[in-house]
This record gives structure tokens, sequence and C-alpha cells, in this order.
């Protein structure tokens, strides 16, 4: 048994070691770059709510889990029997390293599901940030009359938390099941029938109870919420059907699964009491699959269906209504215009740089042009066209520009020198007017080739990309490995160039 429990607490830190050392190196590069932006607080601040979250539910489950697992392996199922209840063989005969192995997995395996119920936590950050820092939006729905940021921050909060906690209740009762009752043969399988302990009974039955009060806490804050959220064709609301069936159909749900989780805990003092422990399950499960699915079903088809427009039209008004406030088109003046007037030479006058600078060029074809015009290299790519203004020989002048990227999985070697130490960037760009053609009918290019020549008053003084659009994986800088800056005009070497940023 020692050797069993060196062995246990060997995986544990290693399964740690393992975990800060895949963990740490990604949080390191974070950190760096959030500071170059000068945003480290933003990433402090997502690592300290991932910290107290993931810390603060590791907490709350290993003292759920140790209590459920300690209360179930305390004593044995002989001391706790109920008088003139039969002894089982298999309990009498239940050998003592049966109850040290229970002894020695309950620490750390409450260890283990704790830190797994932390990190699932901690991944829902930035729901905890949100729910702390609420703000009322000022408008509410037309069902419940909450307040939208109701559904914005708290009810994902809520949701999350009962998910959390009916998750934590399911493994506390697999905890106490597997561990203790099992192994200690405190529950006992025949061949038609199962045989529970007295106090087993009692343990499981307050774990039932707890799940059935949760269960019915999600139908009040998850399922009734979640109404307004169902969809139904193009639209995306409560239905007539929601409404009128599925609405009260929940309230009464959580009611039963609050009376029976009542029930059950009742039954825990009052032994004869738990024979209504599987009668009342039915009759909640029942309930919920005839109310909550079947019955609303068979309303829609044939109640809703036959007169749909007219019922759901106070749902289509909702609908419509929130739509419009959403995008604030209910803010939108209105105004006919009724005046017709001609345009004249003085309205082109008065007008002259904006009529020069309507573009021509759909951004689309402009971009393939680009790329079999400018690529130059088949490891340069061209990912999008923009827009831009600048004042160019003392014109504002509107340009369309694309960047030319590098493409490292167009090398034509690709080993770790060449994508990581060589070819680390792009490089210039293609830009031109966006209302004029060469005679050739191609697009005229104020800036172009490699490196970068200008014809006109923009100049170019750093044409290194490193950061762009295609810039998705790494590649490091100022080492004894020249960079790769542009090929050469002549023959086949290049230039090469070292990194000068301060960023990265």
């Amino acid at each position: 048994m020692v050797r069993l429990r060196r062995a246990i607490v060997a995986a544990i830190v290693a399964s740690a070691a393992l975990v800060v050392v895949t963990v740490a190196p990604r949080r390191l590069a974070d950190w760096l770059w959030f500071r170059d932006l000068g945003l480290e607080r933003v990433f402090f601040t997502k690592i300290a709510a991932q910290w107290i979250l993931g810390l603060a539910a590791a907490a709350v489950s290993f003292v759920t889990l140790f209590a459920n697992a300690k209360l179930a392996v305390r004593g044995s199922a002989l001391k706790n029997a109920s008088p003139g209840a039969p002894v089982l063989r298999d309990v009498a005969a239940a050998p003592s390293f049966r109850r040290k192995l229970a002894d020695i997995l309950v620490l750390p395996g409450c260890i283990a599901l704790a830190a797994l119920f932390g990190l699932v936590a901690a991944s829902q950050w930035r729901t905890a940030v949100l729910f702390l820092f609420r703000t009322p939006f000022g408008v509410v729905d037309p069902v419940y009359a909450r307040d939208i940021g109701f559904y914005v921050f708290t009810q994902p909060a809520l949701e999350h938390a009962i998910d959390f906690a009916d998750a934590l209740l399911l493994f506390a009762a697999l905890v106490a099941v597997l561990p203790a009752y099992v192994i200690r043969r405190q529950v006992v399988t025949r061949k038609w029938w199962v045989r529970v302990e007295p106090r087993a009974r009692t343990h499981l039955t307050a774990l039932g109870a707890a799940l059935l009060l949760l269960w019915g806490l999600r139908v009040k804050f998850v399922s009734l919420p979640g109404l307004l959220f169902s969809s139904h064709g193009p639209l995306v609301g409560a239905s007539y059907t929601d409404l009128s069936v599925r609405l009260p159909a929940f309230r009464v749900l959580a009611t039963l699964l609050v009376l029976a989780a009542a029930a059950l805990a009742v039954a825990v003092r009052v032994r004869a009491l738990a024979r209504l422990a599987f009668p009342v399950g039915v009759a909640v499960a029942g309930f919920a699959l005839l109310g909550a699915i079947v019955w609303p079903a068979a309303y829609q088809r044939l109640v809703v269906q036959p007169d749909e427009l007219v019922r759901e039209a106070p749902q289509i008004a909702h609908h419509i209504e929130a739509t419009r406030r959403a995008w604030r088109l209910d803010s939108v003046s209105v105004r006919d215009l009724n005046e017709a007037r001609g345009l004249t030479l003085q309205d082109v006058a008065t007008n002259r740089a904006t009529i020069q600078n309507i573009r021509l060029w759909d951004r689309e074809p402009l971009l393939q042009t680009y790329g079999q015009l400018q690529s130059i290299r088949p490891y340069y790519d061209f990912v999008a066209v923009d827009d831009d203004r600048y004042w160019i020989d003392g014109e504002y002048r509107q340009v369309l520009l694309s960047a030319r990227e590098l493409n490292s999985a167009a090398l034509p070697v690709r080993r770790f020198i060449n994508e990581r130490l060589t070819f680390t960037h792009g490089m210039g760009l293609a830009l031109g007017p966006s209302n004029q053609v060469t005679e050739e009918g191609l697009p005229l290019l104020f800036i172009k080739d490699l490196p970068p020549v200008s014809t006109v008053s923009v100049r170019v003084a750093r044409p290194q990309i490193y950061f762009g659009e295609l810039s998705n994986d790494y590649v490091v800088v100022r080492t004894k490995q020249r960079e790769f800056d542009y090929p050469a005009r002549e023959g086949d070497s290049a230039v090469s160039t070292r990194f000068e940023g301060k960023g990265g």
C-alpha cells in the first residue's frame, strides 16, 4: 500500500509538472506580446481572473468531494446496519485491504478531480468578469420584464454556475459510490436486486435531493430564460407555443423538482417515505416528457399552425422592435426628398476633389491583378486590397493598396532555418490610384516592384513586413543567420537585412 501511495503522489506531481512545462512558454509569449502593445493590464487582469476563479472552484470542489468521500468510507456497514437487518456475507468477508485501498484513493482522487474542476472553471473567466462588472441596458424584455443586461451578463454566469454545481454533485456521488460503497461492499448487487446499506442509502438520498433541487434551479434560471433564445424559422425568440405551453410547463416542472427534492430530504429522516422516491421520480420524468416536449409539439401542430400568422403577430412585432432597437434603427429620422435639381458645371467644379477620386477598380479582380503583376516570387502573396487616402504631389488622393506578404508555405525548401531564421518577413506593397488605368487597361501603380520604387512624392521608408495578415507563426531574428530581404535585380543573389525594430 505504501508503494501504491507513493506511485499515486508521483503521478500527480508529474502531471502538474507537465502542465507547467506546457503552459508556461505560452503564457510567457502572451505576456511579451501584451507588453509590447502596452496592454499588460489586460493580460494580468485575465491571469488574475483565471487564477482566482480556478483556485476558488478547486477549493470548493475539493471540500465537497473530500467530505463526501470521507463520509462514505467512515465506519463499516456492519456497525450502521439497522436492527434486525440480515448480515450480508460479502460485507462480513470483506478483506481489510479493500478498506485500505479506499482510504488511499480518497485524497489523491479528490485532489485530481478538484484540479480538473478548477481548470474548467478558469476557462470561464470572461463570463465571471462580465458578471462582476455588469451594467444595465435600460431596456426590458417583453416577456419577463427583465433588463436586457440580465441575459448578457447574469444569465450566462448562472448557467455556468449551475453546470459546475451539477457536475460537482454527480462526481461527489461517483466518489462516494466507487471507492467507498462498492469497494467496502455497502452496495451489493444480486441477480435481480441491489442491496444498499442504511448509511449509504442516507448519503446517496441526500445527494439525490441536492441534485433535484439544482435541476429545479436550472429550469428556473436556464430553461425559462432560454425560451427567449429559441429559433423558429427566420425568427429568434419566444414563440406563441413557448409562451402558452412551455412557459407554464417549465414553471410547474421547476416546482415539482423542488417538491421532489424536499420529499427526498424528508425521506432521509423518515424511513417510511423512502418508498416514495421511485414514484416521485417517475412522475417528474413523465411530466418533463409530456409537458415540456410532447404537448408543446402537438399544440404547435394542431393549434398554432392552422392560424400561425395571427397567433405569432405579437411575437413578430417584438422581434422587429428588438431588431430595430439593437441596430439603432428606431432613432433614424426619415425625410422625403421631393426637390429634384440637375447637375451643373458649378456643382462639378465645387466637388472636383470628390469626383476625381470616385473608385473605379473593384477590389477582388484588382487583388488578382496585383498577384499576377507584383508577386515577383512564388513565396510572396497579396492577401487583401484596402482603401486609403494620402497627399500625393499636393493633391489629396484616394488609393488602393495591398501589402506583399511572405507565404512561408510556398517556400521552395521548407526547413527550420528557412522558415524561422532566413525568410522572416514580407516586402513592400503595390499602391495605385483608385480611378486610373494604363494604356493596356491595367491598374496604374504609384509604388511597385522589389525593392519598392515610387513614382510620386510618397515613399516607403521601411518596406519590411514582420506583422501582417499572413504572419500566423513565429520567426527568430537578431541571430547569426542573415535574413533574406529581397531578390537582387541581377543573378540569383539576394539582399539580406537584420531586424531593427523593437516589437515582437
